[in-house]
Order: C-alpha cells, then sequence, then structure tokens
C-alpha cells in the first residue's frame, strides 16, 4: 500500500508551473521527503485513481489545503469548520471497532485530560476558520477544547475475537498500524486466541494536524498564497487525549 502524505495541495497553473521551475524548494524537499504531495487542479478528476479521496472539492483559487485523516482514508480540506471534530471523531471510532474485532465486551470513555506543555502558532487565516477553539486570527493554541465528538460507548457480552489476521489488516487500513498499545494486544490475541481482563487505553489526538501543520510552516506557504499564512513558535499544537476502559471479560 501506498503511504500517502500529511498535506496535499491541489495547485492551480501558476503553483504548479512555479514547482516545475524550482521556485519553491522548501515544497520541492516536502515532496520529496513524502510529507507533502502537490496534484495540479486539471488532474482533479483521476485523483480516485491514485486512492485519493477529498472531503471537499477544491475551488481552484491556490488555497485548496487539504489535511489527511488516515483513519477514514481522506483528505479533509482546511477549510472545513469541523476539522478537528471530524479527526477526532473517526479516531475514535476506529479505534472501537478495532476493540470489538480483538472482542472486548465493553468499551467505555472514561475520562479527559489536557497534554500539560504550553504551545502557541501564529496563523492567518483570512477565511476565518477556528482551530481546536483558538481563534485563526491571532496567536495562540493553547486553549483546546475537550468537549470534542468522541463519546465511546460499546457493550456486548457475547462478542468473541476475529482471527489475528482480520484485526491486523483493519488496523492497517484504518490508520491504526503504528498504535504500539493495540498491537500488543493484537499480538496477546495472536498468542493466547483470546483477550481478557480489564485494560485501560489513552487515545492522543490532533498530532496528525500538528504534523500537518508542520510541514506548512516549513514550506512557507505564504510564499504562494495571501490568504494563509502558518508560523510556529514551537514544536506541536496541543494535544487532547482521552481515556478508554476496556472489558475483555
Amino acid at each position: 500500500m501506498e503511504t500517502k502524505s500529511s498535506l496535499l495541495i491541489i495547485a492551480d497553473d501558476d503553483l504548479s508551473y512555479g514547482i516545475n521551475q524550482g521556485y519553491y524548494p522548501d515544497m520541492t524537499k516536502a515532496i520529496d521527503l513524502g510529507n507533502l504531495t502537490v496534484y495540479p487542479l486539471s488532474n482533479v478528476d483521476n485523483l480516485k485513481e491514485h486512492d485519493i479521496q477529498l472531503s471537499a472539492q477544491p475551488i481552484g483559487d491556490g488555497e485548496d489545503v487539504y489535511f489527511r485523516n488516515p483513519y477514514a482514508n481522506c483528505y479533509v480540506s482546511m477549510k472545513d469548520s469541523d476539522l478537528l471534530n471530524t479527526f477526532v471523531e473517526t479516531k475514535s471510532y476506529v479505534i472501537k471497532e478495532a476493540l470489538v474485532l480483538m472482542g472486548a465486551k465493553d468499551i467505555v470513555m472514561k475520562e479527559s485530560v489536557h497534554d500539560k506543555d504550553s504551545q502557541n502558532y501564529e496563523s492567518n487565516n483570512r477565511m476565518g476558520n477556528n482551530f481546536a477553539k483558538a481563534e485563526i486570527n491571532g496567536k495562540c493554541v493553547n486553549e483546546v477544547s475537550v468537549d470534542m465528538t468522541s463519546t465511546v460507548e460499546s457493550h456486548n457480552p457475547n462478542r468473541k475475537p476475529k482471527s489475528y489476521k482480520e484485526v491486523v489488516d483493519f488496523m492497517n487500513s484504518h490508520g491504526l498500524a503504528s498504535d504500539s498499545k493495540l498491537r500488543l494486544l493484537c499480538e496477546r490475541l495472536k498468542s493466547d486466541g483470546r483477550i481478557s481482563g480489564m485494560e485501560k487505553y489513552e487515545i492522543s489526538y490532533c498530532s496528525e494536524i500538528a504534523q500537518a501543520i508542520n510541514i506548512a510552516a516549513k514550506i512557507d506557504y505564504k510564499l504562494f498564497s495571501a490568504n494563509l499564512d502558518f508560523s510556529s513558535e514551537h514544536n506541536h499544537v496541543h494535544i487532547i487525549k482521552k481515556s478508554l476502559e476496556i472489558n475483555f471479560g
């Protein structure tokens, strides 16, 4: 399976030409590293051939920036005012489904906590979006709401685990391949044929968006867009953490 980049930009003719001519070396470097994909607007209809899905059709104004949501195999437009909720909701549910496949009989969201680090991003976005309850027109993303759509609860005392291969295939296709905690549970399922007892699982959110914003900051997006400008003062945006309590019986 081809690895997809964290950031996708649909380029108009001017930007496509500039990249081809080497006018944007930071973008070229990000592309070479596999962190960024730039796709010409004229070829958008062919995206499905590369298994690329967009949450919204590009306008072609040079501001079509998309963050990859690996849990839904989709690129979400930065213009989507519900961007963070989309990531939180899909990640919560794919983790829940992975645990269901492992045979979990009860799954309940128990608590929410903030990451204690403080960090700031300066982002000038004239489109007026909100990002994680922070004002985009200004500075500071250290006040992040944890009241996101991520309520997870699932109960079925009759669940039985699927095969190890089925669980791993699901995780690999829904952005969970590198989740070490779920991998260890999978290994226990492979070894013992089932998982038993109570487990606590902490989910961290926003890291995918943070990675994409870091890439956007490094490529200095303001060079080719008057309306979007990212600049980072710290290494990452605030991370939301939530805990699940899981009963395998």
